[in-house]
Parts: C-alpha cells; structure tokens; sequence
C-alpha cells in the first residue's frame, strides 16, 4: 500500500497501490476419505479482483514501473489424491499428488489477455523409526513442483527436501533434534511475464537453506 517509489536504477522503480482492492476467492469442494489413509478430493476455485505486480513501460521515457493492482480473474480446476503408507511400527509415508488446470483472464490490455495450463504438485513426508524402543527417529520431507502456469505467468519448476533426525535419550526426557531445511537449495521460484508485448524473466532465491539443532528436556 505504501505509495512512495522505490528506485533500483534510474529506469526501473517499484511502488506500492494505496488504492489496491481485496481479491474474492469461491470454492467448491467434494472429499472422500477412505480407511482413513486414502483421501480424494476434487475441487474447483474462482479467483475475482485478482492482483499481483504489473510492469508498466513508459515508450518515451523507457522508464519501468511495477506496481501491484488489480486485474485478472482465475478460475481452477482440480484434483488432490492422498495416501497415507503405515509399514509394521518403523515407516509412516503420508504421500499427496494434485493435478488441476487453471485458466486466468487479464483485465487490461498491455498484459497478455489470458493464460490456461496445467499445474501439478507432488510430496512425500517420511517418518522412519530407526530402533524398536522408539528413541532415534529420521524424517525425510520432499516435494515437487513441476513447471506450470501462475496466474498469467509462466512458472518454473521448483522443489525442496528437508532432512530431521530426533533423538530422545534419559528416558525420552531429553530430546535432541538436528533439521535441514531445503538442504539442496533447491526451491528457486522463476516466472516470465509478458507486459507490454516484452518478455520478462524473474528468478527469486530467499535463501531459505538453514540447520538446526534444538534441544528439549522435560
């Protein structure tokens, strides 16, 4: 919301939109869990009043402004499977496969008018009991992304694992946990855009790669 213009160079500032609206979001959803392990799910979702950031070009000046607004609309389609793997007492797997098509309509004209494609999504989180009393559990977390659409954009695909090994020792009075979050630095979103008839390319690192150790005694 904050109006004042933030300059990266002499030809490119981003600003924010006082003015900016709330997006509306219906869904309709239809689940059925099945042995409490097996769930489907279908889904359709409509997106009204969308916004996000819009890269306007001024053709005398050749000076490129970004700023959020709102102007599209999104309609969803989809379906979400999920499984939960339960082996003896030393693996539960909880794995989830969402396919869905999206189609999204721009409302002004320097964008291009529509974007429709296909998105998936895949992940898998994995609790690995390592001994029979219990106390030296590993969990392995990973999930995929594959290349899709977003909004009225192109998005790259991105994917992430996290690594977690707990100990409990004194009679599981004192916890040790070492975590490893995005381990491969993998998750590095990328999006193309085309505003103004100009392709644009944006390729966001947060650096989210992080370990920690934490212990906890009860």
């Amino acid at each position: 919301f904050n109006p004042f213009r933030w300059y990266i160079n002499p030809f490119y500032y981003s600003e924010g939109n006082p003015y900016l609206q709330p997006p509306f979001t219906d869904n309709i959803e239809l689940s059925y869990t099945r042995n409490q392990r097996w769930e489907n799910k279908i889904y359709l979702s409509y997106i009204s009043n969308g916004f996000s950031q819009l890269s306007t070009l001024n053709t005398s000046t050749n000076v490129q402004a970004v700023k959020y607004d709102n102007y599209f609309n999104t309609k969803i389609f989809g379906l979400s499977e999920s499984y939960t793997f339960n082996i003896s007492n030393w693996l539960e797997s909880v794995n989830t496969v969402d396919l869905n098509y999206s189609k999204t309509n721009s409302q002004v004209t320097i964008t291009n008018p529509n974007r429709i494609g296909f998105n998936s999504f895949f992940s898998t989180n994995n609790t690995i009991t390592l001994n029979k009393y219990k106390t030296f559990i590993l969990n392995i977390n990973f999930w995929l992304n594959p290349k899709g659409v977003s909004d009225l954009d192109i998005m790259g695909a991105t994917n992430q694992l996290n690594l977690a090994i707990k100990v409990f020792l004194l009679n599981k009075k004192l916890q040790l946990t070492l975590l490893g979050n995005d381990v491969l630095s993998s998750n590095r979103s990328k999006y193309t855009s085309f505003n103004n008839n100009i392709m644009q390319e944006y390729k966001n690192y947060y650096d989210i790669r992080y370990f920690r150790l934490s212990i906890v005694y009860k």
